[in-house]
Order: structure tokens, then sequence, then C-alpha cells
């Protein structure tokens, strides 16, 4: 039976087509047993349907090895025995049906047992298969953990070896690792940190904390994740330095460890410590500075202030930049205009990036007084050029505005009593002028008239005598003439300024030799405007006869965007201007700052250019409709005077 290679069939209960095999090979045998009958008349019937029933077993399974085990025995009984045809042949036939039966059965059973025995084997093959799978699966995981830990290692010790920090690792008794930025920072070689001993002289409290006998700050157990800390110790080189460390524990192998990595702080602390000596310092200039000053950030809040600034706002100032622009009360000392909280100086320091300098504001402050400050706001600026803050400084100039205001007065009625000074001394020389020319021109004429009468009746030295008196009249009359007019040229009235500056210029010729060239025909202007201008005219050229030593003389009149243009230019010896001016008041040479005060009085400008041996050039620019503007008060204490 184990000659047959037929193949086995699954354990699973036979379907139909198993039972169909059945029936076909029990069915076929039962043929060929007759065939053989008919033809050969001989046959092995038991052969033929046992052959049929190992077919059936063999393809089918048990289950249809047994039906065809039945069909046989019936297919025997109902086609095989009548073919005996007689007695002697029933004995044999009953024998073989019985054999047929027997051996049926024992190949069924034997059937079954090697299916049993099949599907346990195939089980076993399956559950070998699944095993080694999860061996090789396994292994395969091993391999690829094993790369991962070597890959791993490799990344660590590059990590750690290459690391600018120092990295220790504490596992059971000692220090089982040290990188070499900690033999770089503390001096000492990795062997020798990794010496309990000395790392416990070294840095015994970074000992206690890998060894766990000191606990972090805010740790009373095992730290799970790093914790910085920070101290002091001392290098191989006995330099003493600050370590900042950062440490945590873990389990390695089992056992609980400690990793510490640190860094070199010492800079940093200097820094620090640097810091807060300046900051000391920078409190202590604050405080003693006498302005106020405040720094504020992007916001507008106040992040340091000083006493002064405090004091200024009356001792209580609002942090909050927007609540601080809204209920400061500032007004702009020249319009008296209220201050919107978008207008202050650190407003358009912050937006604008803005530095505003000594910008006059009225405040009320918050203990209730009236004060007046000088603010300037600049823009702090970061290093990509943006705003991040301002700084402000207030001065308190209360009393100086005060003082400056009544300084400015007091200028204002002195400026007003010149003017009016000056209309009274024109004044007063013009009545002296018109006494002297018509007192004492009169009582010379009349003088001169008797002597010229007694004249024609004396004789000899009497007469000669009468000549030489007539004649120191008349020389008289013509100097008192002279003077009359240089104490008030009536012509000025009459003619204007360029005829009398023309008759002025004759004058001096005739009388110093100097040649003296004028141009120039301005237009109508007011007697007053006239006379400064004369006076000009005059000191200048009297100036130019005692110092300057020149030989030509230009006047030049003209008139410009409503202004006198007057111009007094020599050739002669030149000064040192500011020197002279610097001089004159002590020496007493007052004609320069009289001519100056007499041109400001109106409004104008006096301009001197001169150097030593370049001549001279007064020039005087004096607006042509200038007043004389004189209150009521500054008129009261010139008629007293």
């Amino acid at each position: 039976m184990q000659a047959f290679n037929f193949p086995i069939a699954t354990s699973r209960p036979p379907s139909i087509l198993g039972y169909g095999v059945a029936v076909v090979s029990v069915g076929a045998a039962l043929i060929c047993v007759l065939q053989m009958e008919a033809h050969w008349q001989t046959s092995a019937p038991v052969a033929t349907l046992l052959l049929a029933v190992i077919v059936t077993a063999r393809l089918a399974g048990p289950g249809a090895a047994a039906l065809a085990a039945g069909l046989s025995l019936a297919g025997f009984a109902c086609f095989v025995l009548p073919l005996g045809g007689s007695l002697a042949h029933e004995g044999p036939q009953a024998v073989r049906l019985l054999a047929l039966g027997l051996v049926a059965g024992y190949v069924v059973r034997v059937t079954v047992a090697q299916r049993n025995a099949m599907h346990s084997l195939r089980r076993a093959h399956d559950e070998l298969q699944r095993n080694n799978e999860a061996l090789r699966l396994e292994n395969l995981e091993r391999r690829r953990t094993e790369e991962q830990l070597r890959a791993s290692e490799a990344k660590f010790r590059a990590l750690a070896e290459g690391a600018p920090v120092a990295i220790l690792i504490h596992h059971e008794d000692g220090i089982c690792y040290a990188n070499p930025a900690a033999s770089a920072i503390t001096g000492y070689s990795s062997a020798e940190l990794c010496d309990s001993e000395v790392l416990q002289s070294v840095v015994p409290r970074l000992w206690d904390v890998l060894s766990g006998r000191e606990q972090l700050p805010g740790h009373s157990g095992p730290v799970s994740h790093p914790v910085p800390g920070e101290l002091r110790f001392a290098t191989k080189a006995s330099d003493e330095r600050w370590l900042g460390f950062t440490a945590a524990a873990f389990e390695f192998e089992g056992k609980p460890a400690v990793a510490v990595m640190a860094c070199d702080i010492t800079e940093r602390k200097r820094a620090e410590e640097a810091l807060r000596t300046n900051q000391q310092l920078l409190n202590h200039v604050l405080e003693t500075l006498p302005v106020g000053v405040a720094v504020i950030d992007r916001a507008g809040d106040i992040l340091l202030s000083n006493a002064v600034s405090r004091r200024i706002w009356g001792e209580k100032m609002i942090r909050s930049g927007s609540e601080r622009w809204v209920r400061s009360a500032g007004y702009w000392h020249d319009s008296g205009e209220r201050i919107a909280p978008t207008q202050w100086p650190s407003v358009r320091a912050l937006r604008d990036g803005k530095t505003t300098r000594n910008e006059l504001i009225d405040i009320d402050a918050f203990d209730g007084r009236q004060k007046t400050i000088e603010a300037s706001a600049a823009p702090i600026r970061d290093a990509e050029r943006s705003v991040v803050g301002a700084v402000l400084v207030l001065d308190e100039v209360t009393e100086r505005v005060r003082g400056e205001k009544a300084l400015q007065d007091s200028a204002t009625r002195l400026h007003q009593l010149s003017r009016r000074l000056l209309a009274v001394q024109e004044e007063e020389r013009r009545h002296l002028s018109r006494e002297l020319h018509d007192e004492f021109g009169q009582l010379l004429a009349t003088v001169t008239l008797h002597l010229s009468a007694a004249l024609s009746q004396a004789r000899g030295d009497l007469r000669a005598n009468l000549e030489e008196s007539i004649a120191l009249l008349q020389s008289a009359a013509a100097q008192l003439r002279s003077l009359v007019l240089e104490l008030r040229p009536t012509m000025l009235e009459r003619a204007g300024l360029a005829p009398t500056l023309r008759w002025l210029a004759q004058q001096f010729q005739q009388r110093c030799g100097i040649a003296v060239e004028i141009a120039g025909h301005p237009g109508e202007m007011s007697t007053e405007v006239a006379i400064v201008g004369f006076r000009v005219a005059q000191e200048a050229l009297t100036n130019i006869v005692r110092h300057a030593r020149a030989k030509h003389v230009w006047i030049e009149l003209c008139q410009r965007n409503g202004r006198l243009e007057l111009e007094v230019r020599d050739d002669g010896a030149g000064f040192d201007v500011a020197r002279t001016l610097e001089q004159a008041a002590g020496r007493g040479h007052l004609g320069l700052l009289g001519m100056k005060e007499r041109v400001e009085i109106l409004g104008g400008d006096l301009v001197v250019d001169s150097a030593p041996g370049h001549g001279t050039r007064v020039r005087v620019s004096i607006p042509m409709s200038e007043a004389v503007e004189v209150p009521d008060e500054a008129r009261t204490a010139t008629s007293g005077a």
C-alpha cells in the first residue's frame, strides 16, 4: 500500500465530490469484475474492490473510503456471489466476502491513522516554520537594535567629545565618564576627573550632586529632568571660576545614575556683576542729576525714573504710557494750547523716531501746582535700528521762565525808553539849534552891524581893530551856523536824507580835504529813520577823520524791500572790529556802539566789515516805515528826568 503515491486528502469531512469518487471507484471495480468474468470466465473481485477502496481512501479520505467499503461489500454480495451458481462455490465466496470486509476495514483504519499522522506532522511543520520566522525576525530586530545601539553610541561619543560643555556621568560608586570639555574647563584630565577623590577635592559640591548626597533646590527625590544650578570652583591652575550646570537622575544597567552637563559661566557672572555695578552707578547718577530722567519702553510704560522727575510731576508718576498721556495736563508755552495725547515728545519719539530738544511746556502737576518744564525726548533703537523705547529729560524752568519774562519786559521798556530818549535828544538838539540860530545868530548879526557903523567913523588903529572884530564875529557866525546844522540840519526835514547827506559830504570834504562820493536816491521815509541814517553817516565820517587816514569815502543810499540801505565805505587803515567793540566801552569809545544802538532801536541792523589795511565798510538796514511808539510810563519817566 505504500507503493501507491496518491495525494493525501485533507482531514475535512468528505464532500459530495468525495462520495462521488467512492461511488465511481466501486462502480468501475464492479464493471471490471463483470467484464473479466464475461470474457475470461475468471476474475479477482476481492482485489479489484479493495483497489477501489484504497483509491477512494487516498483521494477522498476515510469517510469516502468507508462508503466505498460498504458499497464494495454490497456489490460483492449482489453481483459477484450470484456468479458462482452452485453450493460448492458459496463457501469460498463467503470467505472472500469476509476477507473483503476485514481488509476494507483495515484500509480505512490505516488511512485514518495515516491521515492523523500527516495532519500532526503538517501542524508541527507549520509551527516549526512559524517559530523559525519568529526567530529570524527576532534575530533581525536584535541586529537592528545592535546597529542602532552602535550608531547611538557613536553619536553620543561624537556629541560628547565635540560638545563645548562638560559632561560627567556618575554610576554606582564613581565617575564613569568625563568628556574633553570637562578637562578643558577644569584643567584636569579625564582620568583625574574619573577619580572620585580628585573630584571631591576640586569641586566637592558637584561631587555631592553627582553622588546624590545633595538634593537639588526644590527637589526632595530623584531628579528625572534637568535642573539647573551654579557653583564656584578652582581649576587645576588655582584660577577661581564659576560653573553653571544641569543635573538629572536616570537608570543605567538597572542601577541609578546621575548625569551633569556644565559650562564655564565666569564671564557671564563677571558681566552680571559689572551690570549690577553699572546699574547701581546709573541709579546713583540718575538720583544726583539736577534734571528729571525717565526711560520708557515701546508701549510708553516707565521702566526707570529718578527722584527729580517724580518731584517735577508731584511725586506721582503714572507708569502706564497710554494712561499717562491722557491724564497728564500740558500746554504749549508759546500758544497755551492743550497738548493732545498724541503730541507729547515721548509719543513722537516712539512713533516717528524723532528727537525733541528743550520744548517749553506748561503743566498742571499732580500736586496741584502749575509749572513750566523744558522737555527733551530721544528714541532708543536696537541693532536693527528699530525703536524699542525712549529716554525723557525734564527740567523745571518755572523760575527761569518767569525771570526771562521779567527781563524781556524790562528790555522792552528799556528799548522804548531809549527810543524816547533819542527822540527827546533830537528834540533838544532841534530846540538848541533853533535857540542858537535865533538868539545868538541875531545877537552876532546885531553886534556886527553896530561894529560896521562904528567902522565908518573910526580912524587909524581903531579902524583896524574894528575890522578885525567884525571878521572874528563873521567867523563866529559861520561856525555857529555850522554847529546849528550839525545839531539839527533843518534841511533834513525840508529836503530829506539824500540832499542832507550831500551837504554833509560837502562840508566834510571842505573841512578835512577827503573826497566823498554819494550815490542813490531812496524814497520817502519817516523823519526818525532819516535822522538815524544821518547820525550814522555823521558818526562814520567822524571816525574816518579820527582813525582811518583815508583818502576817499563812498556813501551809497537805496531802498530795498521796504528798508533803507545805507553804506559808508572808505579806503583807510581799517581795524579789528571784534577787538575794538570789546574794548570800546572800557576805553570810552562809544561811537560804534552808539550807532548800533540807534539802528537796533528802530528794528534795523548795522554791520561793520573791516580788517587792518583793507578799509572799513559800515552797512545799515532800517525799516523805512518805523515810527516811534512810546508808552505812557516811558513818557512819564522821561519827562520826570
